[in-house]
């Protein structure tokens, strides 16, 4: 196939270890192969084949760790791997012309991906029913493209029927991320649901010490969940957001997340077209200047039974279209919040 800039269709395989790659054929899944056909650039490239483990092997100073290029394919799993020091660890894709069926059950299950130049894990197109969990991603980002930031774990699609859905990103450790300085796209976030994918459930990340935001739903992402997650001590300053950002993206919901430390503010929703949005149950303490920062006045936003807590004080904690507020001010001006409370919640290791 023609090569793509991005995604080269050439493989370098290096490994420090004493491992085998078996390759199960799709119509033969009891038989497999202990080797690689290879040429140059890519650790592992999985093209057009289905049920294929890739377990235990260490992948470094390549163009893509793992990539898979797929046309509807399924049953791919990518575990224990060590990929470090190459563009990207670990990007799985479906063919981009593919608009009816999904490539389905492409797992990413305990890697260590550290120190790639720009994504550490990278979904894309029409994928469905997938799982990234257990990974610790680390330290990605360290030479983004001028004008493309990159972002620890991102799931993007172009079009609405292209997209990434109904993927599980849960018990990830996902740190570090370097963001762009300079150039109109920073990134640097921790994990990005962007572009059209929708219908994701992040669940019980630990997202800290990103130079960018630590999740961001963006242009769109809808009907996600983000639950149980501990974002801390995320953003700069030159990226002011920090915690938990939807942007242009609305049917989401906010819950049960602890959001410490932020830079800028803890959750950040913004523009008009962020519609029906739900923030609940939820700890947000010492974030940068701005606890809760929503803007404009939006259609649908509800956000109740959380524990707004700013060891500061003052009164403009809470911002709310240009004007700000403490606890009890956001309130009384908007409604918003009836069953929420200003309390210190004693977090353990904060």
């Amino acid at each position: 196939p023609p090569r793509s800039t991005l995604f080269p269709y050439t493989t370098l395989f290096r490994s420090t270890k004493t491992s085998i790659l078996y390759l199960y054929s799709a119509s033969s899944p009891s038989s497999y192969y202990s080797s690689i056909e290879a040429n140059q650039r890519n650790g592992v490239t999985i093209y057009r084949h289905s049920y294929i483990t890739v377990d235990g092997l260490q992948v470094l100073y390549g163009d893509i760790g793992v990539f898979a290029d797929l046309d509807a394919q399924h049953d791919i799993i990518v575990e224990n791997m060590d990929l470090g020091y190459n563009i990207d660890g670990i990007a799985l894709r479906n063919d981009p012309s593919e608009l009816t069926t999904p490539a389905t059950n492409l797992n990413s299950f305990g890697n260590n991906i550290h120190n790639n130049s720009m994504f550490g894990i990278l979904y894309m197109y029409l994928v469905q029913n997938s799982t990234i969990s257990g990974n610790t991603v680390s330290g990605n980002g360290t030479i983004p493209q001028v004008g493309v930031g990159a972002n620890g774990i991102e799931l993007w699609g172009p079009s609405a029927n292209a997209a990434p859905s109904y993927i599980t990103i849960t018990n990830n450790v996902v740190e570090t991320t370097v963001a762009v300085a300079g150039t109109s796209d920073v990134e640097g976030n921790g994990i990005v649901s962007d572009n059209n994918s929708n219908h994701l459930t992040i669940s019980y990340n630990t997202v800290r010490n990103n130079e960018g935001t630590g999740i961001v739903l963006a242009t769109p992402s809808n009907n996600d969940t983000v639950i149980y997650n501990v974002v801390s001590r995320n953003g700069n300053s030159s990226i002011s957001v920090g915690g938990i950002n939807i942007n242009d993206s609305y049917n989401n919901v906010i819950s049960n997340n602890t959001m410490y430390g932020n830079y800028g503010s803890g959750f950040h929703q913004y523009s008009a077209t962020s519609i029906n949005n739900t923030v609940r149950n939820n700890i947000l303490q010492d974030n940068g200047p701005i606890e809760m920062w929503i803007f404009p006045s939006v259609t649908g936003f509800v956000s109740n039974y959380n524990d707004i807590y700013h060891s500061a004080g003052g009164t403009s904690y809470i911002s709310w279209n240009g004007s700000s507020y403490n606890l009890v001010g956001w309130k009384t001006a908007t409604s918003q919040d009836a069953n929420s409370v200003s309390g210190n919640p004693l977090l353990t290791n904060p």
